[in-house]
């Protein structure tokens, strides 16, 4: 059994506030001199990669549909050795997957037996507010707690969180009517950190802000009341096998999930990261390439330019590099993206839609032996992205989860992974076995 100090931070919907409001919270804590961890409900890799790079703050993810009831305990366990963890909802509190809870901040709230606080954009309601709260909290046993009001004035709080109390719901504060406090949104969601050196003038004017109409002592003496957790899975680290993985990272490449590196570091491998944009070629003795997500779209001169790292790249994976290449990094292999040359590792070109493709929850399931999975394996993974390639491939047949829609655009070899399924390495650990095998017979190879 472990104790951790643990709240989350629900909304009604998308687009309430939940994310302004869990990052002003954990602005607020940190400003307190607390340890702080975060997590985020669902596949989202853009909010933990806010909590990472822009708060300085370790951020996970929690899925229920990725992920056992026991195995998002240990990631619970595993990774709150702070103060307090704050978990951000994802979606509506009840929204899961298709007409299933599967995968709802309310299933997970449920199996880490967690409190929950709803966010309610209050803007334009007034009294309407308590039954749309009270609806909420009374549905399915629901763990909420009380709620935070989003969009309201100073004026109007008063009176309002007196009425919502008078009816038995707590209100633990709210967050003032204030455009300045908004992030800027793209078609993939929040922009990345890493683009917006303003962001973190707004957080420290979201802090100043909130920590006077957000009820601190109330929102910590709760998480202070979560039951202990019970979980058996223990954090191990393997002994070093001297293997370096080669992990893009800069404005190009940035979605990956943080579990992902430390499954790697756990199996023994030293991560060593690289900029595709800055760099001239891949880091130096590497054993493995990883080509993660991110908007390479937004920044097609720069990688096209880098000829030498482009050609280096082609070079090392034509010559049996073990290399997973994930929607971005799929994207950055092609030998075109909208028209601009890339590494042509993959001799077809890809494009920009106006809609989002494939969207969602998927299986894998391989046609024959290959870098990540053996013949028949299944995996799960997430797609999210809108663009297409003009290659067909037959080595993965993808299912989504809710339309049982089935296509095969993935490539499944000895030495590569490339498509645009995002990998959540905890959900198939047996991913990183296959993809250490590799490294190791190619390390061999190269001996030989």
């Amino acid at each position: 059994m472990k104790n951790v100090n643990r709240v989350i931070i629900a909304g009604t919907h998308s687009g309430c506030g939940k994310t302004l409001v869990t990052h002003a919270l954990l602005e607020c804590l940190k400003a307190q001199n607390l340890d702080v961890c975060a997590f985020k409900c669902g596949p989202d890799y853009l909010d933990t990669a806010f909590h990472r790079n822009l708060q300085n703050i370790d951020s996970y993810n929690l899925d229920s549909i990725f992920s056992s009831p026991e195995q998002l305990k240990s990631q619970l366990c595993n990774h709150s050795d702070k103060d307090i963890s704050v978990i951000e909802g994802v979606m509506g509190y009840f929204d899961g997957v298709g007409e299933s809870l599967s995968g709802s901040t309310y299933n997970i709230s449920k199996i880490i037996d967690t409190p929950v606080i709803l966010v309610v954009n209050a803007r334009g309601m007034y009294q309407s507010v308590i039954p749309l709260v009270k609806g909420f909290m009374d549905y399915k046993e629901s763990n909420i707690k009380g709620v935070i009001l989003n969009r309201v004035s100073k004026s109007y709080y008063g009176n309002l969180k007196s009425l919502i109390e008078k009816e038995g719901i707590k209100v633990f504060g709210y967050i003032e009517e204030d455009e300045s406090f908004n992030f800027e949104s793209r078609y993939l969601g929040l922009i990345t950190p890493l683009e917006n050196k303003e962001l973190k003038d707004k957080l420290l004017k979201l802090r100043e802000s909130a920590s006077n109409t957000l009820d601190l002592d109330a929102i910590i003496n709760l998480a202070s009341s979560a039951s202990a957790i019970e979980s058996s899975q223990k954090k191990t680290i393997k002994e070093s096998k001297n293997l370096r993985v080669a992990i893009a990272k800069d404005r190009a490449f940035s979605f990956i999930y943080s579990e992902n590196v430390d499954m790697l570091e756990e199996n023994g491998c030293e991560i060593v990261y690289f900029s595709p944009m800055r760099d001239k070629e891949l880091p130096p003795d590497i054993d493995a390439l990883y080509l993660v997500g991110g908007y390479p779209e937004l920044y097609l001169k720069e990688l096209s330019s880098n000829k030498t790292m482009l050609d280096d790249v082609k070079n090392k994976i034509e010559c049996g590099l073990p290399t997973i290449a994930e929607c971005g990094g799929f994207l950055y292999l092609h030998k075109t993206l909208d028209n601009e040359k890339m590494a042509n590792v993959i001799p077809y070109s890809a494009n920009k839609t106006k809609t989002l493709q494939n969207f969602g929850y998927s299986t894998l399931q391989a046609s024959s032996d290959g870098i990540i999975m053996d013949e028949g394996d299944i995996i799960k993974a997430h797609e999210y992205h809108t663009y297409v390639s003009s290659g067909k491939f037959g080595d993965i047949i993808v299912e989504k989860m809710r339309s049982k829609k089935k296509y095969e655009d993935v490539i499944h070899t000895k030495s590569l992974y490339a498509g645009f399924p995002h990998l959540y390495f905890p959900s198939n650990p047996s991913i990183v076995d296959h993809f250490i095998k590799a490294m190791i017979n190619y390390r061999d190879t190269k001996k030989d």
